[in-house]
């Protein structure tokens, strides 16, 4: 269910962050009492500033990704369902509450929800059903007898309703980085607190220089925005008409390798027409089209093939069957008997006649002379003398219907998507080859490189996705009960619009609205979060290496430690925090991402070895300055504004902006920092981050440093692209 505003507030109030925080406040105005210090009073208001303004941010964008989500989520109506009420179950639906069953057609039940069961169970009269079950074949009346807590009906619905927001893979690492991060945090400040513990009361500036290192190592602003990032992600694709009812299912599509699909309602518009009928024996065209349309108005079944064969005869009327065999996907054939008559049976040719029927190289020789071997194409048979086999040797072949999909008008396109990406494509259909051959042969793709898969049953295409799984990170499109074992297997399963309910209820994205043609977006979208992501704990990461270093070489006096708790707010700002709004705002670099952990450390030691060896250089320049501390901020400052411009492979319109606005916060920072201002609000921020002021430094001396900054960065960074160029040349 949807969360209320009030359970957003709590839960982003009292987060690890926020106490951490304020236990930091705490101690830090805890030693402002004691030394009258009013820079420990000015940190301690910094630090709430920042509190109310994060959790303010995170409650806000939390409450409008929720609203978006729960307006798109789908809602199984169990509310409308009674005790006493009698309901009507087909193929597809699933049962809503308990109930007995008052009549059955040959109804088969799937229990695999609830019991685990894997083999359907045949319905008869007064048998009992549960909530959650759901019907495979035939149909049913059923008459309530439990509604609301005391069936699964409730639980139905909150599954259908709620959109899982297990932690994906993704924001697990995020989750892991930010725990480490906490532990180094807490020990290095630990070992600072013990070396100087006799006298850290009134050593105000080793506490705000431990209380510095606490508010910069823990990466509160990653976690906060690789959760945005994401949400912003489903946001877009729910505008699509994509209902994602798993978070973790968006950054499952960025790493799809395999695109699994049946081919019917898909690549096709899940709509087929009789191309022809084809006469075996001594029995008519016409009669043979009069039978099938009384055939599919008698026969109860619903479905394409049925629905086509009623559009190809609109003259016959149906009939009351003695018997009848619903058609399921394992059996891959219908039945039925009127009166006191034979069998009349249609299905694939293969399970109807079986091929040691006499006429079965008759019929094979028909398919192919009338040109409909890559066609669909069904056998229509009745049972010979004895007027009891349903399928087999004895069957008598009246005529071959041969049907075909029309295609949807964006399948070519998305297809040449998926080829763009790299992306493999495998067709796994009930139907036979032939029907495949000849939509991809429609398609312009039958030399492509997709891998067929024909007359296969549910169990064979969960089989397949199994396999495939072990290797390779599989995604499932299917529309119907068939394709619902395969589509659970999978590791994203996504249903289409007109999937049934059941289908619906245990995918993990369903195209509501949508069509195909979302597919490769949704993959790109995926893609981008996870680009995204990575950009931003580079630069958060990078800057905690600065801190770290620094807080080492100024314990072992190499070098001194230039940041204040306000100081490292304002490297957050400019170096981290604006460059993350942006990226997570416009970021749209969409390749794979193979090695997120090796590809983020790599970058932060490039990044922050370039920061701290040019804010060294600057101390070692300038160690007699009195700005000496402002010199090595911004030398930090240049450094992390070119990793911020160069930290993925950004469209160059992108780069361009990223540019702007990094290379504009530094100029910013720097005119702030050398303009002698007197006036609000310039003096207060100029003050208050503890930076410049009148006199303190030239222009010449900050750009230079910061210049030095720019330089190292560009120097650490183009040797990194110079060793991973060199490393791909030696593996190729």
């Amino acid at each position: 269910m949807a969360k209320s505003l009030g359970t957003i507030a709590l839960e982003n109030t009292l987060t690890p962050f926020n106490v951490v925080n304020v236990v930091l406040v705490a101690g830090l105005y805890s030693v402002y009492l004691l030394n009258d210090d009013q820079r420990l009073a000015l940190d301690s208001v910094g630090i709430i500033t920042v509190i109310v303004a994060n959790t303010a941010i995170a409650i806000v964008q939390e409450w409008r990704a929720h609203r978006t989500l729960e307006r798109a989520v789908l809602s199984v109506k169990t509310a409308d369902v009674h005790v006493d009420d009698v309901l009507v179950i087909k193929r597809g639906d699933v049962i809503p509450a308990d109930g007995i069953v008052v009549t059955s057609e040959e109804c088969e039940l799937d229990t695999s929800l609830l019991t685990g069961e894997t083999h359907p169970l045949t319905l008869h009269i007064a048998d009992v059903v549960h909530a959650g079950t759901f019907c495979v074949a035939g149909a049913a009346t059923i008459r309530v007898t439990a509604v609301g807590h005391d069936t699964m009906a409730q639980r139905i619905e909150a599954t259908a309703k709620r959109v899982d927001l297990t932690a994906s893979p993704l924001q697990r690492t995020v989750n892991k980085i930010f725990e480490w991060s906490f532990v180094i945090a807490l020990v290095l400040a630990l070992i600072d607190v013990s070396v100087g513990a006799t006298t850290i009361l009134h050593d105000v500036d080793r506490v705000r220089r431990v209380a510095t290192l606490l508010l910069g190592l823990i990466p509160e602003g990653l976690v906060f925005f690789s959760t945005i990032t994401l949400t912003l992600g489903l946001i877009r694709i729910a505008q699509r008409g994509v209902v994602v009812q798993k978070l973790a299912a968006l950054e499952s599509f960025s790493r799809a390798s395999v695109v699994c699909l049946d081919k019917t309602g898909t690549l096709t518009m899940n709509r087929l027409q009789v191309e022809r009928i084809v006469p075996i024996g001594a029995v008519s065209e016409s009669e043979c089209r009069g039978l099938l349309g009384s055939f599919a108005r008698s026969i109860g079944d619903e479905g394409q093939v049925i629905e086509a064969l009623q559009r190809a005869d609109t003259q016959s009327e149906p009939l009351d069957p003695v018997q009848r065999i619903p058609f399921s996907s394992s059996r891959k054939y219908s039945a039925l008997r009127w009166e006191s008559g034979p069998w009349y049976t249609l299905g694939a040719a293969e399970r109807v006649l079986t091929i040691a029927h006499a006429e079965w190289e008759t019929t094979d020789r028909l398919v192919k002379a009338n040109g409909i071997d890559e066609m669909r194409t069904l056998v229509f048979a009745r049972s010979g003398e004895n007027g009891h086999d349903v399928v087999g040797a004895t069957m008598e072949p009246l005529c071959l219907i041969a049907l075909d999909d029309e295609i949807r008008p964006e399948s070519t396109a998305t297809l040449e998507l998926f080829d763009e990406m790299g992306i493999r494509m495998m067709i796994l259909t009930g139907d036979a080859p032939g029907p495949v051959r000849s939509l991809l042969r429609r398609l312009g793709r039958e030399h492509s490189d997709i891998e067929v898969k024909a007359r296969l049953s549910p169990e064979d295409k969960q089989e397949i996705v199994r396999t495939l799984r072990t290797t390779e990170h599989v995604v499932m499109i299917g529309d119907g009960v068939n394709d619902l074992p395969a589509i659970k297997e999978a590791s994203v399963g996504i249903a289409m619009s007109d999937s049934a309910p059941v289908t619906k209820l245990v995918a993990d994205v369903v195209l509501e609205h949508a069509t195909f043609a979302e597919f490769p977006e949704m993959i790109a979208e995926g893609r981008a979060a996870i680009r995204t992501v990575l950009s931003v704990a580079k630069l958060f990461l990078a800057k905690n290496v600065i801190l770290v270093a620094m807080n080492a070489f100024a314990a072992i006096n190499i070098a001194p430690y230039p940041l204040t708790p306000r100081r490292g707010a304002l490297l957050s700002i400019i170096s981290v925090g604006i460059p993350s709004m942006f990226l997570a705002a416009t970021a749209r670099v969409r390749r794979t991402t193979h090695h997120f952990i090796r590809e983020l450390f790599t970058f932060v030691a490039v990044a922050g070895c370039s920061a701290v060896v040019s804010s060294l250089l600057v101390a070692s320049m300038f160690s007699t300055s009195v700005d000496l501390h402002d010199r090595m901020l911004f030398a930090f400052l240049g450094s992390l504004c070119w990793s911020f411009i160069v930290v993925d492979d950004l469209p160059r319109s992108t780069r361009m902006w990223a540019g702007v606005v990094g290379f504009s916060s530094l100029a910013l920072s720097i005119a702030l920092a050398l303009t002698d201002v007197s006036v609000f609000p310039l003096s207060v921020i100029q003050s208050f981050y503890e930076i410049g002021g009148p006199g303190s430094m030239t222009g010449v001396g900050i750009i230079g440093c910061a210049a030095i900054g720019i330089t190292f960065s560009i120097a650490g960074h183009g040797l990194m692209r110079w060793v991973s160029s060199r490393t791909h040349q030696h593996k190729a």
